[in-house]
């Protein structure tokens, strides 16, 4: 026998990843009370249970209702296997009205005094596999299909759309409903969709329907319509209108996925069945039910219930901390398996109308933001506000958005700990929100910025605003692993005469990628710049200090620093830069090398830092440049104990010593300065001391003429038409680099004191024009195994589109 309860429908555990195509469309028309007593009112397939424990984490949850009670009957087959098959006679099954099956299904049939619910939850199906089913009740009998999704982290795209609100309270509304589901099949028709997500209040009144009518609350309500309370319903499967049944076609061909709005609820009134694995065995927690998650292709979509809470003293609301910790172990999973994380649920963080500053939101925000940012979601896609919104928003409150300037469009870079918020406006309720003044509103710990300053896109505050527009909107998202495309369509659904009055229009295109925009070393000023460059170093023994305005010292101590350990840091002449004593007392540091004469830097720098106390100070100098570069060359054979060839480079531009440090470093082999036209005797002095039979010359018969290579002993040249192909011939001779670094070739300031980093990290340094990536550099990237691309100095040195240009070229 079946059960007469309030409560609604019992649930599931599980996650799916699951895509449903179902091709027969229900024909029903009929709306007055009386045509529906012999109907099956509606038919839906939502997801079911994803879990390990299923053999292979797919389900589907396939659900009918009528009117009035009989017998129902669900068959589903697998090619022309049938692999489920169970009736229900009149809700009796054995005296139980649900119960498990040994093969791990679930059946269900029960009632909320308005209509009967049939439940057929289904685990173990394969991935990307077509099933048929056929449904039988009431003397009819309708047949679908449903194709399960691309297995975990299968190579493929997902393909969904995502819904705001249906909302539906009178036929109106559910006309309109019907345009964009319409719509909506359309699409689908050229490329499937894998399901439709809707982000909750399916209807109006939904949690009224034990109420016979709706009837007015005064003389004034004049939202009453007189009709049953479970009208919105079939208003919102089989809507009149210019497209009627579309929704319930829709929902016959897709996938459902939901999530319960404050206009819901959790059971939603007998119509859709979801899963719900963290409070299906527990007693009076209906109103925090469908908290579930599943996984397709690329991505594991998480569904949180945030329409029902108390919002007091959410801290302390066990069942909301229940729902918090469930949500860090499904991100933490997913992060593991290297998915996607995209959460869904309500009532948003962060949107563009007024619900911004309802009080319950700002309880949400202040309880869940930090959560999201720490947990470092990808995408949060929401309803509730009737506004189209979006935006990268950190843990502030604040716009985080991180835009690939290189790329054609909306192009941005997931931003780490600024989850993507947005807000789908809505898909029928014909109401328009507006954009509010919250400043006032703004308490103690919300984590808000003014004036919707946190969004890159506002319907509310553009001209025409979206409440004169009046436009209603469906996104479609399309996911592989390492992308997310958004399109947002808009039409405009006349009520006077219920049709589409504006064709649907392409509104919003933007793509989201996985990857981070790349990094930048950078500071204020140059002398922040060496400071932001040696925080790769958690330590050091030692630091080295070289004059922040000429190159030639600190280029030349590059590979000495890479045999210490040690950063390279910079100071002026005249006077030891402050930042420098912070950073070697978080080093730890206990010696200090100056590089260069006092003409470099001078004896007060020096007396600063023997002023330090434990701090060990010394000077490697010599009477020039090109001298103090073979003092270094004898001080790197000493601590390397040999030293099998050095690279020469001019001293009168930094350039190619610049472009070298990281191989040099790498290899342990000095650098050592010339004139363009003569080679200082020093130098040749130092390099018949240190018995080098291999050198190499870095440029062309500018920088080190014929007459200088001459001198050296068996010399070759590395040289480049310019010193960006240069660079990159350098590169090249890192084989088995992974990461790069991006700097200026105009300057010298911010990589001067990258060669030891970047030689740890057995990475190149390759220099770029500030506004343009040169050709050489561009052929080098697309050839290499460079997988990532690290800035050095602020966009005014390398433009965000030169940065962003590089980084397209590896990915």
């Amino acid at each position: 026998m079946y059960s007469k309860s309030s409560k609604g429908l019992r649930f599931l555990a599980g996650l799916l990843a699951l895509a449903l195509v179902l091709t027969f469309a229900l024909p029903m028309t009929a709306f007055a009370e009386e045509a529906q007593e012999n109907k099956i009112l509606s038919i839906n397939a939502h997801v079911g249970d994803y879990s390990e424990s299923s053999k292979n984490g797919f389900g589907a949850n396939i659900s009918f209702a009528t009117k009035t009670d009989g017998p129902g009957k669900l068959q589903v087959k697998k090619g022309d296997v049938v692999v489920f098959e169970e009736s229900l006679a009149n809700g009796n099954k054995g005296g139980d009205p649900y119960f498990d099956r040994k093969d791990h299904s679930k059946i269900a049939h029960s009632t909320n005094d308005y209509v009967y619910t049939y439940q057929f939850e289904l685990k173990d199906l394969e991935a990307d596999t077509l099933y048929t089913y056929t449904v039988e009740a009431l003397g009819q009998t309708q047949k679908g299909q449903f194709k399960t999704a691309i297995g975990k982290n299968q190579a493929g795209h997902v393909r969904f759309a995502y819904l705001g609100d249906p909302q539906v309270h009178n036929s109106k509304h559910g006309e309109a409903t019907g345009a964009i589901f319409n719509l909506i099949s359309e699409i689908s028709a050229k490329n499937s969709l894998d399901f439709i997500y809707i982000a909750g209040d399916h209807t109006d009144k939904g949690y009224e329907v034990q109420s016979k009518v709706d009837t007015p609350k005064d003389a004034n309500d004049k939202k009453a319509s007189g009709l049953p309370f479970g009208h919105e319903w079939e208003d919102f499967f089989n809507n009149k209108g210019q497209y009627p049944n579309a929704t319930q076609k829709a929902l016959l061909n897709h996938l459902l996925l939901s999530t319960q709005g404050n206009h819901d609820t959790t059971d939603f009134n007998g119509r859709i069945n979801v899963p719900d694995p963290i409070y299906n065995n527990e007693k009076d927690t209906d109103f925090v039910k469908g908290v579930y998650s599943y996984v397709a292709g690329p991505m594991k979509f998480i569904i949180l219930n945030n329409a029902s809470y108390e919002t007091q003293d959410l801290a302390n609301n066990a069942n909301f901390q229940k729902m918090m910790a469930y949500l860090k172990q499904e991100v933490k999973s997913a992060k593991e398996e290297g998915l996607w994380t995209v959460v869904g649920f309500h009532k948003p963080l962060y949107t563009g109308a007024s619900h911004i500053s309802d009080d319950d939101v700002a309880a949400y925000r202040k309880a869940m933001n930090k959560v999201f940012t720490d947990l470092d979601i990808d995408l949060v896609l929401n309803g509730h506000d009737h506004v189209y919104s979006r935006g990268f928003i950190n843990a502030q409150g604040e716009k985080a958005t991180q835009a690939n300037t290189a790329a054609e469009g909306n192009v941005f870079y997931h931003v780490k700990n600024a989850p993507f918020h947005m807000v789908s406006e809505h898909a029928g309720g014909l109401k328009w929100y507006e954009a509010v003044d919250y400043t006032k509103d703004i308490t103690k710990g919300d984590p808000l910025t003014p004036d919707y300053k946190f969004l890159d896109k506002n319907g509310a505050k553009e001209v025409p605003p979206s409440s004169e527009k009046k436009d209603t909107t469906v996104v479609i998202v399309d996911m592989t692993a390492d992308r997310a495309e958004f399109t947002t369509y808009k039409l405009h659904y006349d009520q006077k005469t219920s049709k589409v009055d504006k064709e649907a229009y392409i509104y919003d295109r933007f793509t989201v990628l996985r990857r981070q925009a790349p990094q930048r070393v950078a500071g204020s000023t140059r002398l922040e710049t060496a400071l932001a460059n040696a925080q790769a170093y958690q330590k050091a023994d030692t630091v080295l200090i070289a004059r922040s305005d000429d190159f030639a010292d600190a280029l030349s101590a590059s590979v000495y620093a890479k045999l210490l350990k040690a950063p390279i840091l910079l100071s002026k002449t005249d006077f030891l830069y402050d930042g420098i004593k912070t950073e070697i007392a978080r080093l730890g540091a206990k010696k200090a090398i100056l590089v260069g004469g006092d003409k470099a830097l001078s004896m007060a720098c020096e007396k600063e830092l023997k002023d330090i106390k434990g701090l060990e100070v010394s000077r490697i100098d010599g009477t020039d440049r090109y001298d103090t570069s073979v003092k270094l060359a004898g001080l790197i054979a000493k601590a390397n104990k040999t030293v099998d060839g050095v690279y020469v480079a001019t001293g009168t531009n930094f350039a190619d010593a610049l472009a070298v440090s990281p191989l040099a470093a790498g290899q342990a082999r000095p650098i050592l300065l010339t004139r363009p036209d003569a080679l200082p005797q020093s130098v040749k002095d130092g390099i018949k001391s240190l018995g080098v039979k291999n050198v190499t010359i870095l440029g062309g018969k500018k920088a080190v003429s014929e007459a200088v290579a001459a001198a050296l002993p068996g010399a070759s040249r590395l040289e480049g038409e310019t010193r960006y192909e240069t660079s990159a011939m350098i590169a090249e001779k890192m084989v088995e680099a992974k990461l790069a670094y991006l700097a200026t070739g105009e300057e010298f300031a911010d990589a001067l004191v990258a060669g030891p980093v970047a030689a740890e990290k057995q990475a190149p340094i390759l220099l770029v024009q500030p506004k343009k990536l040169p050709d050489a550099v561009a052929s080098y990237l697309k050839k290499s195994k460079i997988k990532e691309v690290i800035v050095l100095g602020g966009d005014a040195a390398v433009d965000d589109a030169v940065a962003s240009g590089a980084d397209n070229l590896i990915k």
